[in-house]
């Protein structure tokens, strides 16, 4: 089935969403945001034939204001922002598996977490570290055209290369070895760049 998100939700409590369709959000996902003060994790399992389609921008998904109850989104399926030129930021830890994608504006990832499976953006989209910590899941990745690296830290583990091809935005932010970072695009270095 499809679920819209058109005005602000919350999750809380520990919830676990498992997701097998196709969630189109257009507006605010909040944990711990206001109504109460829970320490459970919440999680969200998008399945291998889950989609969750950010479709608007100037938002945030997973904010958690009381810094209490983080949500661990685990995506074995499809992350993607498909529309606005914008940025939309998505504070859950974001473990992939499957596929995360913009073909439009910018999805920052504010939450870290490990970037398994597919990661890169498509046509004017761009993917943007922007908190947390991120790992390569064990394996070294290529994140396909443009990436902003923002804020967080990504982490490369000995033995293992990130490879960016496309532009590179780097304006603040930490990468981190004792692994390899190979920029083979253009390479703008905008702020402080650790």
């Amino acid at each position: 089935g499809t679920t819209t998100i058109s005005a602000w939700a919350y999750i809380d409590g520990g919830l676990t969403w498992v997701n097998t369709g196709k969630v189109i959000d257009k507006y605010y996902l909040s944990d711990d945001d206001y109504l109460t003060t829970s320490t459970l994790t919440n999680t969200v399992d998008n399945q291998a034939t889950g989609i969750f389609d950010i479709t608007a921008d100037g938002f945030y998904n997973f904010y958690n204001l009381w810094k209490s109850a983080p949500t661990i989104f685990n995506n074995a399926g499809l992350l993607e922002k498909t529309a606005g030129t914008g940025t939309i930021n998505f504070y859950a830890t974001v473990n992939n598996s499957g596929s995360v994608t913009a073909s439009a504006g910018i999805l920052e990832l504010d939450g870290g977490g490990t970037l398994g499976g597919s990661i890169g953006a498509t046509g004017a989209g761009e993917i943007a570290f922007g908190g947390g910590s991120f790992g390569l899941g064990g394996t070294s990745r290529t994140i396909a055209n443009a990436v902003g690296l923002v804020g967080g830290t990504v982490a490369i583990a000995s033995g293992l290369t990130l490879t960016l091809p496309g532009a590179v935005t780097w304006a603040g932010g930490d990468v981190a070895g004792p692994g390899t970072l190979t920029t083979t695009g253009t390479t703008t270095i905008s702020a402080w760049a650790y």
